[in-house]
């Protein structure tokens, strides 16, 4: 009778378990869409802690199940992938081990006063050769924007323009890391002949280069980040203000500008922490 009586009890509570599927503990009232909740006032959930070897370690746990979650608490640097772990809550997305949560950083430096070029050859820009120590490992996404305009048309015929081909990169502990071209112009407009103001001399019209580049950094270590423009070849160009081109141009320069002066066309380097070893 006492063994009928135990059974009985078992297979209420076991019913009871699977007939409602959720569990909680330090709790009675549960949440609808838990299956699991805890609570507590001063305790928390204590995740597995795990040593993984890399991003894509299958051995420390075999047969990884997707959405699986640990903490790591190794250190692995690995130059030249993006296989490195750091102490932290991972979970494994049924190929690698993936951080849940990236801490933010960025930086941006602009260009502090504009380049007069006057020579083909390498001018690095102004205020933006930068040693930097990131904070944590990991991808970083370097983005470089740049403006390069050309003086005003030598033969000014009407409707003339000249040309100007230059090229902005970036050197990360001189090392060339991305570089791209810039061809510009400028451009001679008479109206005159067309009851216009008189003619205009369009003096630099910028063009605008934009690059990006995804660049793998270790914490504590220094980086020279140096961004480098280069003059090719101009023709028709009538030097200026002391130059035949310009990186990041003055505004107040411009035709008939009536008095504004800003960094618009300013080079900027920006650097950004896009995934966390």
């Amino acid at each position: 009778m006492k063994s009928n009586y135990i059974y009985s009890c078992v297979f209420i509570i076991l019913f009871s378990f699977i007939s409602k599927a959720q569990v909680g503990i330090a709790t009675s009232t549960l949440d609808a869409g838990a299956i699991f909740q805890v609570e507590s006032n001063d305790k928390g959930v204590l995740i597995p802690r795990i040593n993984l070897t890399s991003t894509i370690d299958q051995v420390t746990i075999a047969n990884p199940a997707v959405g699986l979650m640990i903490y790591n608490t190794s250190t692995v640097t690995i130059n030249g992938n993006d296989t490195s772990v750091t102490p932290g809550l991972y979970y494994w997305d049924g190929a690698k081990w993936t951080r849940i949560f990236t801490q933010g950083w960025s930086r941006q430096f602009t260009q502090t006063s504009q380049n007069v070029v006057n020579t083909l050859g390498d001018i690095p820009i102004n205020g933006l050769d930068q040693n930097i120590t990131v904070p944590s490992s990991g991808i970083y996404r370097v983005s470089v924007t740049s403006y390069f305009g050309a003086a005003q048309v030598r033969n000014t015929n009407q409707f003339d323009e000249n040309v100007a081909t230059a090229s902005i990169r970036l050197d990360i502990d001189g090392a060339t890391i991305a570089e791209k071209l810039i061809p510009t112009f400028s451009k001679f407009v008479d109206d005159t002949a067309t009851g216009g103001n008189g003619s205009i001399n369009f003096f630099a019209l910028s063009r605008q280069a934009v690059f990006h580049k995804d660049v793998e950094l270790i914490a504590g270590q220094n980086y020279n980040f140096n961004v480098i423009g280069r003059l090719w070849d101009w023709s028709n160009v009538n030097p200026a203000v002391g130059g035949f081109t310009y990186f990041g141009l003055d505004t107040s320069l411009y035709a008939r500008n009536p008095g504004l002066t800003d960094n618009a066309s300013r080079t900027k380097l920006t650097i950004n922490l896009v995934q966390q070893y």
